[in-house]
C-alpha cells in the first residue's frame, strides 16, 4: 500500500525535476514578451497585411491596356494598297486616381493601428500566461508546505495511536486530512502543468518557458492617465475615413474620362499621313451610379455609428476595469496587514504545537484548513489584480 509520505516523496521529486529545468529555461517577462513579439503568427500576419497594402500603391494610376491595329486595302481612295495604323490609349478619370491613392494610405495607417492592437493583445496574452504560472506555482507552494507539516502531524499521530494515547477516531480524523490534502496537492501540480504548456503556447516557442522569478509579482501600473484607447479609436476612426474615400471614389465616376490616340496612314500617293486624337467621356445615365453613391452613402453613416458605439464601450470598459483594480488592490492591502499576518501567526503556533508535542488534532486540522484558505484565497486575489492591471493597459 503506497502511504502518504511516499506519495509525497514522489511528487517532491517531480518538483525538483520541473526546478532543474527551469534553471535550464528560465527566462524574465521581458524576455518572454520579446520573444512572443518575435514569433506570434498574429502579429507575423498584422505586418504583412501592411506590406500587403503598401504593395498595392500603384495600382490607383492602373491605365486601361494600350490598343493597337494596323489597316490595309482601300481605305480613303481609289487605290487598294493604303496602309495604316493606329494607337489609343484610356486615360480614364484624373481625379479617381487620387482618392484611390488616398485611400491606400488610409488603408496603411489603419493596417499599422491594427498592428498596434495585435501586439497590445500579445503582449497581454503573454502576461497572462505568466500570472497564472507564478499563480500556480505559489499554489503548490503553499500546499507543499501545509504537507511537510501534515506529514510531521502523521507521524505524531502513529506513535500516539501505538501508544493508546489516542483513539482510532483521532487517527483517522487525521488521516482524512492527510489524504484531501494529498489530493489538492495532485491537483496543484497539473494546475502547474497547464499553466507551463499555457506559458509556452503564449510565447510560441519550442521549448518550455519558466520564469526565472516565482515569487509574487505585482504588475506595475501604467502612469500613462488615458480617457481611451488611442490605439483601438484611432483604429475606429481609420475605417471610417476609407468609408469617406470610398464614397468620395464613387462620386468621382461621375466626371468625364479621357482618352489619347496617334493614327499614320499612307493614303497614295501621299505617304506619311498621321494625326493625333483626344477623347472625352461622360455618362449620360446616372441612375446606377446614383445607387452605388447611396450605398457607400449609408456604408459611411453605419462605420460612424459603429464607431461612435465602440468609442462608448471602450469608455465603459476603462471605468469598470478602474474599479476592479481598485477593488483588487484593496483586497491585496486587507490580506498584507490582517489576514497574512495572523495566518502566519496560526501556522507557528501548528509548529509550536508539532514540537511540543502538546497536540489538539481537531484544532490543528481547522487551523491548517483556515489558514491554507486565507493564503489560497491571497494568491489568488494577487492574481486578479495583475489580470486587472493587463486588461487596463490592453484597452489604454
Amino acid at each position: 500500500m503506497v502511504t502518504f509520505r511516499q506519495n509525497i516523496q514522489f511528487v517532491f521529486l517531480l518538483l525538483l525535476a520541473i526546478d532543474l529545468l527551469s534553471a535550464q529555461n528560465s527566462v524574465s517577462l521581458e524576455e518572454a514578451i520579446e520573444m512572443s513579439k518575435a514569433n506570434h503568427p498574429r502579429l507575423k500576419i498584422a505586418i504583412a497585411e501592411i506590406k500587403r497594402t503598401q504593395s498595392s500603391r500603384y495600382e490607383a494610376w492602373e491605365l486601361a491596356p494600350t490598343s493597337f491595329s494596323y489597316s490595309w486595302g482601300q481605305l480613303n481612295g481609289e487605290i487598294r494598297n493604303d496602309k495604316g495604323f493606329e494607337f489609343n490609349q484610356e486615360i480614364g478619370s484624373l481625379i479617381a486616381p487620387y482618392y484611390k491613392n488616398v485611400l491606400v494610405n488610409k488603408k496603411v495607417a489603419s493596417g499599422e493601428y491594427y498592428r498596434d492592437i495585435v501586439e497590445k493583445e500579445v503582449v497581454a496574452e503573454v502576461k497572462r500566461a505568466w500570472s497564472y504560472y507564478l499563480f500556480t506555482r505559489q499554489q503548490l507552494d503553499i500546499i507543499r508546505e501545509q504537507s511537510f507539516l501534515v506529514e510531521q502531524l502523521n507521524r505524531n499521530e502513529d506513535i500516539k495511536y501505538k501508544k493508546g494515547s489516542i483513539t482510532l477516531f483521532e487517527k483517522n480524523v487525521s488521516d482524512a486530512y492527510a489524504s484531501d490534502l494529498h489530493n489538492k496537492l495532485f491537483q496543484a501540480t497539473e494546475d502547474l502543468k497547464v499553466a507551463a504548456t499555457r506559458l509556452q503556447w503564449a510565447c510560441y516557442s519550442d521549448k518550455a518557458i519558466v520564469p526565472s522569478d516565482t515569487g509574487i509579482v505585482l504588475l506595475p501600473v501604467s502612469s500613462v492617465k488615458k480617457n481611451s484607447s488611442d490605439v483601438h479609436l484611432e483604429y475606429l476612426k481609420s475605417i471610417t475615413e476609407q468609408k469617406k474615400i470610398l464614397l468620395q471614389i464613387e462620386r468621382s465616376k461621375f466626371f468625364p474620362e479621357f482618352s489619347v490616340g496617334y493614327v499614320r496612314q499612307n493614303i497614295l500617293p501621299l505617304k506619311g499621313l498621321h494625326s493625333w486624337m483626344v477623347g472625352v467621356s461622360f455618362p449620360l445615365f446616372f441612375s446606377a451610379q446614383l445607387s452605388r453613391v447611396k450605398q457607400a452613402r449609408i456604408d459611411l453613416f453605419i462605420q460612424q455609428t459603429h464607431e461612435e458605439m465602440n468609442a462608448r464601450e471602450l469608455q465603459h470598459k476603462q471605468v469598470e476595469l478602474e474599479a476592479d483594480l481598485a477593488r483588487q488592490r484593496e483586497n491585496i492591502r486587507y490580506y498584507k496587514t490582517t489576514t497574512m499576518p495572523e495566518a502566519e501567526l496560526l501556522l507557528n503556533d501548528v509548529r509550536l504545537q508539532l514540537e511540543s508535542g502538546n497536540i489538539d488534532i481537531a484544532k490543528i486540522i481547522q487551523t491548517l484548513g483556515g489558514v491554507l484558505s486565507i493564503k489560497k484565497s491571497f494568491i489568488e486575489t494577487i492574481y486578479l489584480y495583475n489580470v486587472a492591471v493587463l486588461e487596463t493597459e490592453l484597452y489604454k
